[in-house]
């Protein structure tokens, strides 16, 4: 295998690029594993459940965290699975980046020059909170992605999770790195911002603006960084990156040398996700639908449908509250599927850049160690 690795490292680029674009197809098929929905929806719940207490203590900026577990409003019958059309490709595109834009959501915010400050302080620890789940969670799809690939073995839920435990502290600190470097950037604008207080001071700070605009260069940095290498970051420590800093250091070498490479995948990625997606919400409709079907042959059918529609308002108490429930777990493994290939496609798309800058071969992954 490695000399098979190392061929396709001597090979024109063409060649190389659509070997790795081959491996990252795989990426669909990979995230319908078992292990990495159960991983994926635990850390669902775990994200749902900070960020309700948060919207409990900041109620006045309530909006800042979306609410992230699926109310299935958007179910489609599967009959009507199959009428593809450019709202369709929308719309799966917009499940299908869900991890992006829940950790963009309270980013914006937090970025935001006219949002409260009680706002910003919400969106920064609902961000923390999002790496605090992600970092052990994402680090354990990742361990199990690259292990598939590396060695054509499955990891047992077990390791995966002792592995995200284990390295827990550079999964969280390596996104939080470049959000501490934002924040200490800020410096140079609190400052200046206290300028503009006192009279006349307006002008004086206008003649200083390039030195915010000079710092926000370097913010701006840290934004893409934070963006693009937060799931690569956990790539990089499941395949034998030793710290944070390392997991970093890789990351941006291999995302600025290989840039194109790397748009490259995410576009391959992004084309599987959307038929690995279509596939998720079917088997999830499909098994909600036969499950209403059933309980109709002998059940009461106005009622029924209305129970697993959600749709009759002066329904209350446990019936509507149990039918609630078990449709949210059965719609919940759909949604997981997202952050199992969003980890996953992360995964591949990393150890095709490692190849293509360091020639290491794919099959290269070191036994997990907890992080110096």
């Amino acid at each position: 295998m490695d000399d098979a690795e190392n061929s396709v490292g001597r090979s024109a680029p063409p060649v190389r690029w659509a070997i790795h674009g081959q491996r990252i197809l795989a990426a669909a098929w990979l995230a319908f594993d078992m292990r990495k929905l159960t991983i994926a929806a635990v850390g669902l719940l775990i994200l749902q459940l900070g960020w309700t207490v948060l919207d409990g203590a900041f109620a006045g900026s309530a909006e800042v965290t979306p609410w992230v577990l699926e109310t299935g409003e958007a179910m489609v019958r599967p009959s009507e699975r199959f009428s593809w059309s450019w709202v369709t490709v929308e719309r799966l595109s917009h499940r299908l980046f869900e991890p992006s834009r829940i950790l963009l959501a309270p980013f914006g915010t937090f970025l935001d020059p006219h949002s409260p400050g009680l706002s910003k302080l919400h969106a920064l620890i609902a961000v923390v909170w999002l790496f605090v789940v992600w970092g052990p969670a994402g680090g354990a799809i990742a361990r199990m992605a690259v292990v598939q690939v590396a060695q054509s073995r499955r990891v047992g839920i077990g390791e995966a999770v002792r592995f995200g435990w284990k390295s827990a502290g550079a999964l969280i600190l390596s996104p939080l790195c470049p959000l501490i470097g934002l924040t200490f950037c800020t410096l140079a604008g609190l400052v200046l911002g206290l300028i503009y207080r006192v009279p006349g001071g307006s002008a004086v700070a206008g003649v200083l603006l390039f030195i915010p605009i000079t710092v926000a260069v370097v913010m701006t940095l840290f934004v893409g960084a934070i963006a693009a290498g937060w799931p690569m970051f956990h790539a990089a420590l499941a395949s034998g990156a030793e710290d944070a800093l390392d997991a970093m250091v890789r990351t941006y070498s291999y995302l600025t040398q290989r840039l194109a490479l790397f748009g490259i995948g995410v576009a391959i990625a992004w084309a599987t996700g959307l038929a690995g997606l279509a596939l998720a919400e079917l088997v999830v409709d499909t098994v909600i639908q036969l499950a209403e079907w059933s309980v109709a042959l002998t059940g009461p059918g106005p009622e029924i449908a209305a129970l697993f529609a959600g749709s009759e308002p002066r329904m209350t108490g446990l019936a509507p509250a149990a039918h609630r429930f078990w449709l949210g777990v059965a719609r919940l493994a759909g949604q997981a599927w997202v952050y199992s290939f969003f980890w996953t496609a992360a995964s591949l798309i990393y150890l095709g850049l490692r190849h293509e800058v360091d020639g290491t071969p794919a099959t290269a992954v070191d036994p997990p160690e907890p992080p110096r």
